[in-house]
């Protein structure tokens, strides 16, 4: 056994060690070696696996930008069919109105069309009474060109309220236009909301897949390197490893990776 403090004490004198010693001393440096070269693989191997989980990050980080973009456009269309409702609602009111006057339109078309009837009934008697009666002529005549004139009038009136029937016809048909605009920006905006739940289900997805690709911490404890390790100061055995936070050596997602250290657990005595 190497007796460390007298060589802490004389450390200029010479000192015989026994080939078994040293030998026991090369075999737990090569173990240290050995052990260390495994861990900065598997240290290599977590880097690569950060690095992969990161890109794969960067990558639904461009996505979800793109679904922000569509959850913009969409709150764009529904101010667009908010507005088209409410020229909906006003054209619905319009539309009603319109019919009203129509049904109107017609009640006064028909009350003029039994009028002319009534009329043509009353010249047809005139003219019968005419054949009859030459003395009753003159009345007979005056009374007919009164009617003829109602007759024109009449047959104006309902020229006009055939032009305003054609008219409302044609407003009617506008309006009809006009509701199945809306009818179809109702469709694209429900397309809209399916297409938006299944980016969003599809985003949700991709942050399940990337909190399962985050690597974990190695522990390095795990290695049971500390039975092979002898403290410089006291020559203990009883030896842990600690972390160095003054150290980082890379991240894992927002996690910091420190550097160890040993730690002698009889005097307390750190070293790297």
């Amino acid at each position: 056994m190497i007796e460390w403090n007298k060589i802490t004490e004389k450390p200029d004198k010479t000192y015989k060690v026994l080939g078994q010693n040293l030998l026991d001393q090369k075999n737990k440096i090569n173990d240290l070696e050995s052990n260390l070269q495994t861990t900065s693989s598997e240290l290599n191997a977590a880097r690569t696996r950060q690095d992969s989980a990161n890109s794969k990050i960067a990558a639904y980080e461009k996505e979800i930008a793109a679904l922000e973009e569509k959850a913009n456009k969409y709150d764009a269309l529904t101010i667009e069919h908010t507005a088209v409702q409410e020229k909906f609602n006003n054209a619905s009111q319009e539309l009603s109105q319109a019919k009203g006057q129509i049904a109107q339109i017609t009640q006064t078309i028909e009350a003029t069309t039994e009028k002319i009837t009534e009329l043509s009934k009353a010249n047809i008697d005139l003219t019968k009474k005419l054949e009859f009666s030459n003395a009753q002529a003159g009345e007979f005549n005056t009374k007919m060109l009164e009617a003829q004139k109602k007759v024109d009038e009449l047959n104006k009136q309902v020229t006009g309220l055939r032009e305003l029937n054609e008219q409302n016809k044609a407003l009617i048909a506008q309006k009809e236009a006009d509701t199945a605009r809306v009818q179809e920006l109702e469709q694209k905006l429900n397309q809209k909301d399916i297409v938006l739940q299944e980016k969003t289900l599809a985003a949700e997805e991709f942050e399940a897949k990337v909190k399962e690709l985050e690597p974990p911490i190695p522990d390095v404890s795990s290695y049971e390197l500390d039975s092979r390790i002898t403290c410089p100061m006291c020559n203990g055995v009883d030896i842990k490893d600690v972390e160095d936070k003054s150290k980082v050596l890379s991240y894992v997602g927002h996690m910091p990776m420190y550097s160890r250290r040993h730690q002698c657990k009889k005097c307390g005595y750190e070293w790297n």
